[in-house]
């Protein structure tokens, strides 16, 4: 198994999660639109509300920008980071519904919901025990 790259020290655990929705956004359908980043600057700016608007999208750019560089590890990464974030002791354990929520509203951003996105968050809401709603479906495969 790969090792894992290191991660810039001062990264906080809202760069682990929009760590998890970049790589959710990029993973479930082999693409990131324009769309998809600004809903995950929205949601975690919503998760950073002590923070102004440039602080949160500083914050995307250098998740976005690391994130680019580990190049082919980059599935590994997401997901090893995204099992932290739903194990016991994540900052986030007891809001994994709200993470699940936000990562339905990415799906939707760019007007599809392709099979992939259906299946990431099927695997995530499941390890994280929570539920998806009955009437999230595919809409473009």
């Amino acid at each position: 198994m790969n090792a894992m790259p290191d991660m810039p020290e001062h990264f906080t655990h809202f760069h682990l999660l929009s760590i998890v929705y970049f790589g959710f956004a990029t993973i479930s359908d082999d693409d990131l639109s324009d769309s998809e980043q600004l809903v995950i600057i929205n949601k975690i700016g919503e998760w950073m509300p002590q923070s102004d608007k440039d602080d949160v999208i500083q914050l995307n750019r250098e998740v976005f920008y690391w994130l680019n560089e580990i190049g082919e590890d980059f599935k590994m990464v997401v997901g090893r980071i995204t099992d932290l974030l739903i194990s016991e002791e994540s900052p986030f354990k007891n809001n994994m519904q709200a993470i699940v929520d936000d990562l339905i509203e990415i799906s939707k951003a760019d007007g599809k919901i392709h099979q992939g996105e259906l299946e990431l968050l099927e695997i995530i809401a499941k390890e994280a025990n929570v539920k998806i709603p009955s009437d999230f479906k595919v809409t473009q495969n």
